[in-house]
């Protein structure tokens, strides 16, 4: 199975720091949103990105992204439903 991988960054007026400076370093598309809260930054992510399939993450390294492949294969090839 192929899977074109586009990493974005969406940045809810936080400032935890650091953060914004890895994603770019790990090539993520950096984008913006202006109304403050995780459900507005969710909204513009859905709003703007066409996929089939979409990860989200926080960007504190809550979750082990390693994981990640092995979902999106699961979650493709098995009648699952979301």
């Amino acid at each position: 199975m192929f899977y074109a991988t586009v990493r974005q960054r969406f940045d809810g007026r936080h400032r935890r720091a650091g953060c914004a400076e890895q994603a770019a370093a790990a090539g993520a598309v950096m984008r913006s949103e202006p109304l403050k809260g995780k459900g507005n930054v969710v909204r513009r992510m859905v709003a703007d990105v066409d996929a089939d399939v979409y990860v989200f993450a926080d960007g504190d390294g809550t979750y082990d992204a390693s994981a990640t492949p092995v979902m999106v294969e699961r979650r493709c090839s098995a009648p699952l439903s979301v």
